[in-house]
């Protein structure tokens, strides 16, 4: 179902179209939406080589099972990121936001969010996780922008390049840094650098 980076030559990020780029943003949105499980650490598993070259420190755990343990680990490494006061923000609007309120940002983000999935012919974002979640947060904008990109239709690609730079240009680079620097688990540490490394450029 979702991307996998090591399929993907992220090792030359940089150089990316976003076309490229839309099945690592599916695959990152799945491990920023909720804890670490069995599947996800699978998805892990064929993403080995680019995440250790990001992050050494994972050459021997990835190479592993999920125990008990870890898995508890990782879970409380997610809370401390994504949940609870003082870690990393995972919405939009907090990172956007400067002279302007955030819940007017959330608010502007959300009716993009709402006029791409009308352009796309959807709805509302129905998936679970996905439409539990504030509009602003950093899974469902990846998600909303790799699936009208990998639609495989000229109209939603277009419809992907403008939500790409319009959604997630602004801040996503900005998370990644921040996502890097502040996780104490290799893993998150990865990801943040991954985030870095696909918007070190301007997104196509």
């Amino acid at each position: 179902m979702y991307g996998e980076p090591g399929r993907c030559g992220v090792t030359s990020a940089s150089l990316m179209d976003l076309a490229e780029r839309a099945p690592i943003y599916a695959w990152l949105a799945r491990l920023l939406v909720c804890e670490i499980d069995a599947e996800a650490w699978r998805q892990l598993g064929t993403a080995r080589d680019v995440l250790v070259q990001l992050e050494p420190a994972l050459a021997d755990e990835l190479a592993g099972q999920l125990t008990p343990s870890r898995c508890e680990d990782l879970a409380e490494e997610f809370a401390r990121l994504f949940l609870l006061p003082n870690g990393v923000s995972p919405f939009a609007s907090s990172w956007i936001a400067e002279n302007q309120a955030s819940e007017s940002i959330r608010d502007e983000i959300s009716m993009m969010v709402g006029q791409g999935l009308l352009a796309l012919g959807h709805q509302a974002v129905h998936r679970e996780p996905w439409g539990r979640l504030p509009q602003d947060h950093v899974a469902v904008l990846l998600d909303l922008v790799a699936s009208a990109q990998l639609s495989n239709d000229a109209t939603a690609n277009e419809i992907a390049g403008h939500l790409d730079q319009q959604l997630l240009g602004a801040w996503l680079l900005a998370f990644g840094s921040a996502l890097a620097q502040s996780s104490r688990e290799p893993l998150y540490r990865a990801l943040g650098q991954l985030t870095v490394e696909l918007h070190t450029v301007s997104p196509q």
